[in-house]
């Protein structure tokens, strides 16, 4: 994976006076938005044993990531 600054060439000749924590954050907003509209990242969790009567649930998700949307869920799968 790369650095924030690796894409500081490309933003440089548009905003030449910003500061590189404010161009990190706006990367970072960036790559979230864009993640989460194209849903172009995925990850597939481990599967959950369900219980009746329990409605909520923690997911084991990768280190500094959301759950955006549950994409797909099975029942009754082995």
């Amino acid at each position: 994976m790369l650095a924030w600054s690796a894409f500081y060439p490309y933003l440089l000749p548009w905003v030449p006076t910003c500061a590189n924590p404010v161009m990190d954050q706006e990367l970072r907003r960036a790559a979230n938005e864009f993640f989460t509209r194209t849903r172009a990242w995925c990850v597939w969790l481990d599967p959950v044993t369900t219980v009746d009567g329990v409605r909520e649930y923690n997911f084991n998700l990768p280190a500094n990531t959301n759950l955006v949307r549950i994409e797909v869920a099975n029942v009754g799968a082995v």
